[in-house]
Order: C-alpha cells, then structure tokens, then sequence
C-alpha cells in the first residue's frame, strides 16, 4: 500500500490543518486590504456626516445653497461651499477631502 494515493493521504495528514506559507501571506493580504477599506469607510463617513451638517443646518435657517457664480476665483461661492470651507478650516480631514477627493467631493453643482 505505497502507491502515489497513499503518498498524497499521508501529506495530506500531515499537512492537515496548517497553512502554508503562500495562504497565508494571502490570508494576511487579504486581512490588511479588508482593514484599510474598512478605515476609509469610516473615514467616508465622517465625512458625509459633515456635509449633511452643513445641508441642514441651510435648510433650516432658509438659506440659498448656490451662486450663479462658484467657481474658485469668486469672493462669494455660494453658502454651501463657504460653510464647508469654514467647517474645513477646524477639520483637517474635512479640508483634506475638500482639497484632494477627485470622484466625490460633495460641492457639484449637479445632481
């Protein structure tokens, strides 16, 4: 009974419940890229809570979002973007964003 199916069942006992080193360098991968999207979701919404904060706080006191005018030499661009800029000012993560975020910034004058 030392054919090639009674080779594979003995590596197969003996390596029965251990990882070898390429899983786990992909287990390990896997545990590190899961943990830093799980930081910028976190991160995201915070993020999110801010511009919602800033939504409803101009809905609630009646406030025009917008200016005809908004782009970034304007002294006044409308309320929501100079409230953002005022809330980024104690926000350094906020003002980050606001700076460098290319796919979603939360200023776009479309819907």
């Amino acid at each position: 009974m030392s054919g090639p199916a009674h080779i594979q069942h003995l590596i197969a006992l003996k390596t029965f419940g251990k990882c070898t080193p390429i899983s786990l360098a992909l287990n390990e991968a896997n545990r590190l890229q899961v943990s830093v999207h799980n930081v910028k979701v976190r991160e995201n919404r915070e993020i999110l809570k801010d511009l919602k904060r800033a939504t409803y706080f101009l809905a609630k006191q009646e406030l025009a979002f917008r200016r005809n005018d908004e782009s970034e030499g304007s002294s006044n661009r409308g309320n929501y973007v100079e409230l953002l800029n005022v809330l980024a000012e104690k926000d350094e993560r906020l003002e980050t964003h606001l700076q460098v975020s290319t796919v979603f910034t939360g200023t776009s004058n479309r819907i």
